[in-house]
């Protein structure tokens, strides 16, 4: 497959991943590796973030660039395009990258083949294919290769057992027969889970009998990154602007990522207009 110019490639030779997010066969299937090794590893299912996130149309790109102006890359030269620097590229921007630590994320994306940390001001969820995305990479389909041992969370595997939804459409779900349970609470996560256990058996149940289940089997903590792994939030007073400061500066993020973040744990706190100005300026000098 000849790659088109940046921005023009027509949306039915891209595989859907559903919503606005569409990329390459090759890039797309790295993707679901990068996936399915989090989830093997630290018991997490990454997330595309909402929007044109994953390719992105020169339409999309035109606006986006007036929303966010000088935080925008210049339409037509988008990482998100389908070519960046001379060279075929297809980037991603991922949601709830920080339920790892960064320096976890990193690792399992350069497993899959994805390049982290190439765009200024630095975006920690935005990551690149500079493979050939038209081409499936050799092994894709392979089940990721874990070692359980370097892991400091209790082993979760991709089968599950069950999943049960409470009263309230809390979902819990169970690895073995008898075996203590795991919340799921993001939306996007279960449909990952869904999607990589075929025939799951999934009950509703009610909040007392899920509750003396998980008294009697046990619950397994969702796994929390330390505060220091994640970037601050920071907000605009009498605006409703928010980004995340970072050692390249501050990145633009949405009041749905900003509330995730914040509620992992990351330090969030409130500027004036005049400050947070201060605070683009020196980011785009370091840019």
């Amino acid at each position: 497959m000849t790659n088109h110019a940046n921005g023009r490639i027509p949306l039915d030779q891209l595989v859907h991943l559903g919503g606005e997010h569409y990329l390459p066969p090759g890039t797309a299937a790295r993707w679901k590796w990068l996936q399915q090794a989090a989830w093997e590893k630290y018991g997490i299912w990454l997330v595309i973030t909402p929007g044109w996130n994953a390719y992105r149309p020169l339409n999309i790109q035109i606006v986006y660039k007036a929303k966010y102006g000088v935080m925008a890359a210049e339409a037509g030269k988008s990482s998100h395009g389908g070519t960046y620097g001379g060279q075929i590229v297809f980037a991603i921007d991922v949601q709830n990258w920080g339920a790892l630590s960064w320096a976890r994320f990193a690792a399992l994306c350069r497993l899959a083949g994805f390049t982290v940390d190439f765009v200024k001001p630095k975006e920690l969820w935005h990551i690149g294919d500079f493979n050939n995305g038209w081409t499936v990479p050799a092994g894709a389909a392979d089940a990721p290769q874990i070692n359980h041992e370097t892991t400091r969370r209790p082993r979760r595997r991709s089968m599950i057992t069950a999943a049960y939804r409470n009263d309230d459409g809390s979902i819990a779900i169970q690895r073995d027969p008898n075996g203590p349970l795991v919340w799921v609470k993001d939306p996007e996560e279960w449909k990952g889970i869904v999607a990589a256990n075929p025939g799951l058996y999934a009950a509703q149940v009610s909040n007392a009998w899920l509750r003396a289940h998980m008294d009697k089997w046990g619950e397994v903590p969702r796994f929390t990154p330390p505060a220091s792994a994640l970037p601050s939030v920071v907000t605009v007073i009498n605006a409703k602007d928010q980004y995340i400061e970072t050692a390249a500066g501050l990145a633009p993020i949405d009041q749905e990522t900003a509330s995730a973040l914040v509620a992992r744990g990351a330090v969030s706190y409130a500027v004036s207009q005049g400050v947070a100005k201060s605070l683009l300026a020196k980011s785009l000098q370091k840019s």
